[in-house]
């Protein structure tokens, strides 16, 4: 039987430890999320699979509308879940409203018509105009300021393009 030499058994130690510092890395990273946006603000998130219906003001990671010129085709965004199908959004000059099916009138915050960059943002909705969320879709907002690129410019999203339900680290 061979006897393990102390620089034997620091060797092992140390390379268990960088085997679980680099397994914890790679599994992190698959669940782990930085936003830096004003979204949501500063945050580390951890991936967590979505309830079948995500609650109302549930942070959503989202896959962004196809060919959308505001954001690269590898960027998810994450947003918070403000509207539900067959509630009603509706646009009072620059700011966005959702009817609830409880009743409630909640404010969705201020639209811009410029990007930080200069060009044009068009709103989802008109002035004064309104429609109603199809089934199959939900109405997401970030921090409900006008910095946010949200459903108020590109519409409602679909479901399927919500990829997880991330949770705040801090």
């Amino acid at each position: 039987m061979k006897i393990l030499r102390v620089s034997d058994k620091k060797f092992l130690r140390s390379f268990a430890v960088f085997v679980f510092c680099g397994l914890l890395v790679y599994l992190t990273s698959l669940k782990l999320i930085f936003s830096a946006t004003p979204s949501v603000g500063v945050h580390f998130l951890l991936r967590e699979d979505c309830p079948p219906r995500p609650h109302r003001f549930d942070l959503v990671e989202i896959k962004p509308p196809e060919n959308d010129p505001f954001v690269p085709g590898d960027i998810n965004l994450v947003k918070c879940v403000a509207c539900f199908p067959g509630e009603k959004v509706i646009r009072k000059g620059k700011r966005f409203f959702c009817l609830t099916r409880e009743g409630l009138r909640l404010d969705l915050g201020p639209i811009k018509f410029r990007a930080k960059d200069g060009r044009p943002l068009t709103p989802w909705l008109s002035d004064d105009s309104s429609a109603l969320i199809p089934e199959g879709y939900v109405f997401v907002i970030g921090d409900k300021t006008p910095h946010s690129y949200d459903s108020r410019y590109f519409g409602p999203v679909p479901v399927g393009r919500i990829l997880s339900c991330p949770v705040p680290l801090f």
